[in-house]
């Protein structure tokens, strides 16, 4: 059990890797896109805050298999986990069209929410890890104006920390002799 956590993790990274030595080699070839030595540690970091961010939903997926009674549950849980905290929650706390989060360079980074969105994203924000995993990447891209602070850093890497949490505690409650039923 403990090599699938590790493959999940290496799998996850492996492909990131790939995605950064990609986008060097295109930034490389392209002369409009040529990167500074300072760009380009900003984009490995993104690349290294990327791979905290989706890991986190690979060792949710693998919670769920772990702790699930059926095949079905083990796949819609962590399905409806990421479609709450990648869609819900920076929505409710935004207040920005439900399509402009889809897209978040196309969302005027200057636009503060207001109201009830104000009070919402005040309490919730600094707990969605999708919504501080968003500010985390503005900010390396240079869309975001403002300095950012360490509450995403410390939202982000929490929420990886309580996933290797959660993941340590479902392999000690998982019971292999159990059939799992379908």
């Amino acid at each position: 059990m403990i090599g699938k956590v590790f493959a999940v993790t290496i799998a996850i990274a492996i492909m990131l890797v790939f995605a950064f030595i990609v986008s060097l080699l295109l930034a490389t070839l392209l002369p409009e896109l040529s990167l500074t030595s300072n760009q380009i540690v900003e984009l490995a970091i993104f690349y290294a805050v990327s791979w905290i961010y989706l890991t986190i939903f690979g060792l949710l997926g693998l919670i769920s298999g772990l702790l699930a009674k059926s095949h079905t549950m083990a796949l819609v849980l962590p399905m409806a986990f990421w479609i709450i905290i990648g869609f819900v929650v920076p929505q409710v706390i935004s207040g920005v069209e439900p399509v402009a989060l889809l897209n978040p360079v196309t969302i005027a980074t200057d636009t503060q929410p207001a109201g009830i969105f104000a009070a919402l994203s005040s309490i919730i924000g600094p707990f969605s890890f999708a919504e501080q995993y968003k500010q985390i990447s503005l900010s390396l891209f240079e869309f975001q104006k403002s300095p950012l602070g360490v509450v995403p850093y410390l939202s982000v890497g929490g929420a990886f920390i309580l996933a290797w949490v959660g993941v340590w505690w479902a392999v000690g409650r998982y019971q292999p002799s159990e059939r799992i039923a379908s």
